[in-house]
């Protein structure tokens, strides 16, 4: 028994400890419904392990890869060699970026940041971006406020506007950084309160901040095909197709526009009036309507 056992041991080993080299990029690819890791020529060097890689994002020069698994309705992000950057985090989504280890998350219709693969920022805001001096606007409701690069409060959810003024902050001497806030009133008063960052943040961009980013899932030619042909049934069932974006399909029909949802099969919205793909809001589908010069 003990023979036996050790020969699995091995067996499982080499299977889960391919030859990954340090700074080799590496691309996903699916057989069936599992995922594993191949180089630019094909040749794999993960093999299939896992179901649900949704994303990944290849960072230059060392090109060390990030790879999202949604898994069992959670978020897992692991390296090239499969370890666990992330471990099932109970998330709806992620954006991840080649430039930093700023991982914007979504939840609920919520946003916040996980940094260096912890929480810097809980899910928790309506909105959060990223501005001036490696900070971050976030919202809640109509009400803004500012965090800084070391997570700390330089402007607390008070206000509709945040800015920086221009003047302030151009003493390339001055190691402080600047901002202004602004209340609806103050806003058109053209006053605001004036608020002091700890320090400038300053970094030059890399040389290859300017290289084409990889970024995509790739299809087999039969599933294109496939896809292609599901485009035409849906044109002949329905009407003409005017755009396409991820899940969903926008027609243009006898009688106004619908909305085709590819995961559901069906129409799930129509109106008389003109509808185009708007963005992305939060991991939902936002649509722009136009009718008779006006939009909604």
């Amino acid at each position: 028994m003990k023979i036996i056992y050790l020969l699995f041991l091995l067996s499982v080993t080499a299977v889960f400890s391919q030859n990954t080299k340090k700074n080799e990029l590496l691309l996903p690819y699916r057989d069936g419904n599992l995922w594993g890791l191949c180089d630019t020529l094909g040749a794999v060097k993960v093999k299939p392990f896992t179901v649900g890689m949704v994303d990944f994002v290849i960072t230059p020069p060392d090109f060390k890869g990030k790879y999202v698994i949604k898994k069992n309705g959670k978020i897992s992000i692991i390296d090239q060699c499969k370890k666990k950057l992330l471990a099932e985090a109970n998330l709806d989504s992620v954006s991840i970026s080649r430039f930093s280890n700023d991982i914007f998350a979504y939840k609920n219709n919520k946003m916040g940041v996980i940094r260096d693969f912890n929480v810097f920022i809980p899910v928790e805001y309506d909105e959060v971006s990223s501005v001036s001096n490696e900070s971050y606007q976030v919202r809640k409701g109509t009400k803004k406020g500012l965090i800084n690069s070391k997570g700390k409060w330089v402007i607390p959810i008070e206000y509709s506007v945040i800015d920086w003024p221009w003047e302030q902050n151009k003493d390339e001497n001055n190691d402080k950084f600047y901002w202004i806030a602004k209340d609806e009133k103050s806003y058109w008063e053209g006053k605001g309160v004036d608020f002091t960052d700890d320090r400038v943040v300053a970094k030059e961009l890399p040389e290859w901040y300017n290289a084409p980013v990889i970024r995509s899932i790739h299809t087999t030619e039969s599933e294109r095909e496939a896809k292609q042909n599901n485009y035409k049934r849906i044109e002949n069932t329905y009407g003409e197709i005017v755009s396409v974006s991820d899940n969903m399909i926008i027609i243009k029909m006898k009688e106004g526009y619908g909305v085709y949802a590819m995961d559901k099969g069906k129409i799930i919205f129509k109106s008389d009036d003109k509808i185009e793909m708007f963005r992305s809001n939060h991991g939902y589908a936002t649509f722009l309507m136009k009718k008779n010069g006006q939009m909604g």
